[in-house]
């Protein structure tokens, strides 16, 4: 969507050439479609990123803002007049508009709809099924609309919308403080402090380097469909902690009153501590002696 005199080859070149080192999924977008047409990407002289708003660059000397409403609103851009259906429009569907400004003037916008993982759907009933498991919520920094769309059809609990990522640090503390685990899985640069904030993190190859460098854990296919796995692998490493306390603990706890109250000696000793070893060693191979 373009203000009169503005190809839109020129406005998606400009929202190209902002985007082009960047690799979170509306970068990827808008880089996909320059590609599909062919569109030239300019160099860029220097970039500033504004996390979870925008991005401005400098191309031949003059500055292209790429990026929400709000951050259009910080470099006192106004947003045409001729743009208040689209505005109204998009939000009804549940698409995102990223506003492009040359020379400190709105050049136009390019509407994205949201697409869901194709596999977002199955994980998340799969996740149902674990019973430690007992909230599923959506936090994101995209409009109210998407965002509540995105949760309804996946079937998640709740939504946060227009949370920057300082918001959803802070959200995922406040949940803490409530005695709260929380698990949070992200692979953008805006998910980095949530992902240091949260339990556990999970991040997938192919995100960006920020949200790989924080994760905890790190799906190597890229997608969510390990995801359920990964809970399951958790939940059997801690049966298996609980079950080595017997073995462990246990045989300790019996030598000690061995000792001290029947005046056990060093072979009797020797013999439980070899009968812990025997239990914890049965322990750490139960997945091959006794599968589930």
């Amino acid at each position: 969507h373009c203000v009169d005199g503005v190809e839109e080859e020129q406005l998606l070149a400009f929202a190209a050439a902002a985007e082009q080192h960047q690799s979170h999924p509306i970068a990827r977008a808008i880089l996909t479609k320059a590609h599909e047409r062919g569109v030239a990407t300019p160099w860029i002289d220097e970039a500033t990123l504004k996390v979870g708003l925008g991005l401005a660059v400098t191309i031949a000397g003059q500055t292209i803002l790429v990026g929400s409403t709000r951050f259009m609103g910080l470099h006192a851009i106004p947003i045409p007049a001729q743009f208040a259906t689209l505005q109204e429009k998009s939000q009804q569907l549940g698409h995102l508009l990223v506003w492009v400004a040359h020379a400190g003037v709105m050049i136009g916008a390019i509407e994205l709809e949201i697409a869901l993982r194709p596999e977002a759907t199955a994980v998340v009933a799969a996740l149902r099924q674990r019973a430690h498991i007992r909230t599923i919520m959506i936090v994101s920094g995209d409009h109210a609309i998407p965002t509540e769309q995105a949760a309804l059809a996946i079937g998640a609990d709740g939504w946060y919308a227009e949370t920057l990522p300082t918001g959803k640090a802070e959200l995922l503390a406040r949940l803490q403080a409530a005695g709260r685990k929380v698990c949070f899985i992200g692979d953008g640069i805006n998910d980095a402090i949530a992902l240091k904030q949260a339990h556990v993190s999970v991040s997938m190859r192919g995100a960006t380097s920020a949200a790989l460098d924080t994760a905890h854990v790190v799906l190597m296919d890229g997608s969510l469909t390990q995801l359920p796995i990964l809970f399951e692998l958790a939940e059997r490493a801690e049966r298996n902690q609980r079950t080595m306390m017997l073995p462990v603990l246990g045989t300790s706890v019996l030598g000690l009153v061995g000792i001290y109250s029947w005046g056990w000696g060093l072979t009797a000793v020797t013999m439980l501590d070899q009968l812990s070893a025997i239990g914890g060693a049965t322990v750490i191979m139960r997945q091959r002696l006794l599968p589930d």
